[in-house]
């Protein structure tokens, strides 16, 4: 038996219309096991007081092993003052092209900030560092882990908050329930979720999504092959 809403229905196909989440019954179960903590897990760079200096990738590291936002973490010689700016471009879930500025203050001994937009894909970074004392200073460049503002983007769009049916969070081996799914669990915006602690490495977490996005007005949505 023949399948498929493009073969019966061939307007979908000629016509450019599209048939969107929030038309079919499915749940997608997205599973994150042990995401990567490391502070130089995408690049680094090395440089002095007012330098800008490309983000050297390590091999594959252009690539997050999960869509998700970034940390800088900018470090020096104990007593020494660095920080700077990280310009960033890549891509997030979707494929859609992105940008972003983190900055990290000039203090002593360094800093951290981490980004607030969702990558699947780092292509290109330079990190400027701010006015400070001589000597190098060393920008590591990896991804969120602190508590709720650690993003992961889901492979699907979500339409609201009730999107999320169920998440499940594993630390050590040993399930903690999350409990009612709140706010501070999710970003409608990005389409992602949020960690639900701060994170050592040893963690996974399921999510049930059961999208009822609209894509009707998504400009992203009329481009297709």
């Amino acid at each position: 038996m023949s399948t498929g809403l493009k073969k019966h229905q061939p307007e979908i196909r000629f016509s450019g219309n599209l048939v969107t989440p929030d038309e079919i019954d499915a749940y997608t179960v997205y599973t994150v096991v042990c995401p990567a903590v490391v502070n130089a897990s995408v690049g680094t760079a090395v440089g002095t007081s007012t330098q800008a200096r490309a983000i050297g990738f390590a091999s594959g590291s252009r690539f997050l092993d999960y869509p998700r936002n970034l940390r800088v973490v900018v470090s020096v010689a104990s007593g020494s003052t660095k920080g700077g700016t990280l310009a960033v471009v890549g891509k997030d879930q979707f494929g859609q092209a992105i940008s972003e500025n983190l900055a990290v203050a000039v203090a002593a001994d360094g800093g951290t900030t981490e980004g607030t937009k969702v990558f699947m894909e780092v292509t290109a970074g330079t990190f400027t560092f701010g006015t400070a004392n001589a000597g190098n200073g060393t920008c590591e460049v990896g991804c969120g882990i602190v508590g709720t503002t650690a993003l992961f983007g889901l492979p699907v769009k979500l339409g609201a908050a009730a999107d999320i049916r169920r998440y499940n969070w594993t630390a050590n081996n040993v399930s903690v329930p999350v409990g009612t799914i709140g706010a501070d669990q999710y970003d409608l915006t990005l389409h992602a979720v949020k960690a639900w602690k701060t994170m050592a490495g040893t963690e996974a977490f399921q999510v049930w999504v059961k999208s009822t996005y609209n894509a009707e007005y998504d400009a992203h949505n009329l481009t297709y092959v």
